[in-house]
C-alpha cells in the first residue's frame, strides 16, 4: 500500500486466493509534529476468475467402439475452485471434427464409430465456461488406436487342380 495525498492506494494487484486481509499501521502528524496512529484491516473481495485452462484426461481411443464411448473427463483450470463448469464444442481452430462427438456431463464422447484404417486423428474445439460466464477454449487432437481385427471373409485363388495319372 502507499499513501497518495490523503488517500490509501494500493501498489500491487491483490489476488484473493492468495491473501484474504492485510494489515496497515497509518500515521497521520500534525504541524506541530503530534501524532496518532491507527492499525486497519484491508479485506480482499473475491471476484470471479476466469478459468486459466483445460485438459483432457484422455485423448486416444479404441477404434470400433460404440457411439457414446468416454474418449476422457474434462478437467477445467480454475483459481475458483469451487466453481461450477460446463464445456461444450464451439467453432473455431481445431473444430474440424466436432459433429463426430459429443459432451455428456464432463466427459468427451464418440458420436460414431471410428475406424483406425479410414482415419487416426479427429480434432475437436471446446469451450469450458464458469458459473459467473468467463470461459477459456482448447483444442485437442483425439487420436484412434488400432486394433487388431478379425479376418472378414477368406478366397482361394484357383478352386481346381488338374488331374494328372500316376
Amino acid at each position: 500500500f502507499a499513501i497518495s495525498g490523503g488517500n490509501l492506494v494500493t501498489a500491487e494487484i491483490f489476488d484473493f486466493e492468495s491473501t484474504s486481509d492485510y494489515s496497515v499501521r497509518v500515521r497521520v502528524t500534525d504541524q506541530g509534529d503530534e501524532f496518532v496512529e491507527s492499525n486497519f484491516t484491508i479485506t480482499i473481495s473475491d471476484v470471479n476468475d476466469s478459468p486459466t485452462g483445460l485438459s483432457l484426461t484422455s485423448t486416444e481411443i479404441d477404434e470400433e467402439l460404440q457411439v457414446g464411448s468416454i474418449v476422457g473427463s474434462f478437467i477445467a483450470e480454475d483459481e475458483d475452485t469451487s466453481d461450477a463448469h460446463t464445456f461444450e464444442l464451439v467453432s473455431g481452430t481445431g473444430a474440424d471434427d466436432n459433429e463426430r462427438f459429443a459432451i455428456s456431463g464432463g466427459n468427451l464422447v464418440t458420436a460414431e464409430i471410428f475406424d483406425f484404417e479410414s482415419t487416426s486423428d479427429y480434432s475437436v474445439r471446446v469451450r469450458v465456461m464458469d458459473q459467473g460466464g468467463e470461459f477459456v477454449e482448447s483444442s485437442f487432437i483425439i487420436t484412434i488406436s488400432d486394433v487388431n481385427e478379425p479376418p472378414a471373409d477368406i478366397s482361394l485363388s484357383n478352386t481346381s487342380i488338374p488331374f494328372t495319372q500316376v
